[in-house]
């Protein structure tokens, strides 16, 4: 049985890891993110340092097994004084040979207790395909609820695909 992953935010020694997971999960599951594998393969490593440089307002937070970071997600908080109350969780991936141990739950936790501890922050967003049942079906049982459905949201090598929007209010 392998030994449990440590969930934790990320700090500048993890830019490297950072970069390789999130091309992968950008060649892998396309349909999934807002972003392009393209786009963000010509980013240099500056690009991910700051994103590996957690602060008050936001943090990627990483899940490692094995020596090795296997899964992530990123939290962060608006920056518009009037949406300060919300924030957005975006990113998550966890690489399929650690699926189907928790760790997508485990991370999504940690990003909801590190929205807790922003200040004012009552409120946690995210998005997901229309048809990717799987990742609906986690954020549900972690308190998400659709609030909306954007048609078209994304077109990915020529086909459209809807997102739904999805809110949880902090406890």
């Amino acid at each position: 049985m392998p030994a449990p992953a440590q969930i934790r935010p990320l700090a500048a020694p993890d830019t490297p890891a950072l970069r390789d997971l999130r091309l992968a999960a950008l060649a892998e599951a396309p349909r999934a993110y807002g972003s392009s594998l393209q786009e963000e393969e010509a980013l240099g490593l500056d690009h991910f340092l700051r994103l590996a440089e957690a602060d008050e307002k936001g943090a990627v937070l990483g899940a490692f097994a094995e020596g090795r970071m296997v899964g992530m997600t990123c939290i962060s908080q608006y920056g518009k004084l009037k949406a300060r109350h919300k924030a957005v969780i975006w990113g998550v991936y966890v690489g399929p040979e650690h699926r189907g141990r928790g760790l997508a739950r485990q991370l999504l936790q940690a990003a909801l207790a590190r929205a807790a501890s922003m200040p004012g922050v009552r409120r946690v967003h995210l998005t997901a395909a229309a048809d990717n049942t799987a990742a609906i079906a986690l954020y549900t049982a972690l308190g998400f609820v659709q609030y909306g459905r954007e048609p078209e949201s994304l077109c990915v090598d020529g086909e459209l695909i809807d997102e739904v929007l999805m809110s949880c209010v902090l406890r």
